[in-house]
């Protein structure tokens, strides 16, 4: 599966949760969730300095918060998975996931090591450092 994640795909979002949740609704993405999660991984990769450029190929993963700490057993919920293409973000997998009380909303995001290099010049680059190359040794006559 391959959905572009945005409001004029949301049937098709739907369409994706309720195939794996069935008549689940506790600890189900709806639409906004799936669109929310986009935006925020969108909002972390920019918050770490990768360019807009440079984000295709990441993935990140997402699960809902669990339900109070008194609802006493665990549940299956729903757990998205995210790719940043260069046209957006889509949602490609949608899982059921155990969720269990008072577990915390969790996002994963995952990049690659060329990913993490090109981030980590840019912040270089904007703070005006450079690395200092060593001057060359002068070989004992």
């Amino acid at each position: 599966m391959r959905i572009k994640i945005e409001q004029s795909n949301a049937a098709a979002i739907e369409k994706a949760i309720s195939a794996v949740a069935g008549k689940k609704t506790r600890c189900i993405h709806q639409v906004s969730d799936v669109i929310w999660a986009a935006q925020t991984a969108e909002r972390k990769l920019e918050e770490f300095g990768l360019q807009k450029t440079c984000r295709a190929g990441a993935t990140a993963r997402a699960n809902l918060a669990g339900p109070g700490k008194s609802y006493g057993y665990s549940l299956e919920g729903t757990s998205i998975a995210l790719q940043r293409l260069a046209a957006g973000w889509y949602l490609t997998d949608v899982t059921l996931q155990r969720i269990y009380p008072g577990g915390p909303e969790r996002m994963d995001i995952l990049i690659d090591p060329s990913q993490i290099e090109a981030a980590l010049q840019a912040k270089l680059r904007n703070l005006r450092i450079s690395a200092r190359t060593p001057a060359p040794t002068q070989a004992a006559a």
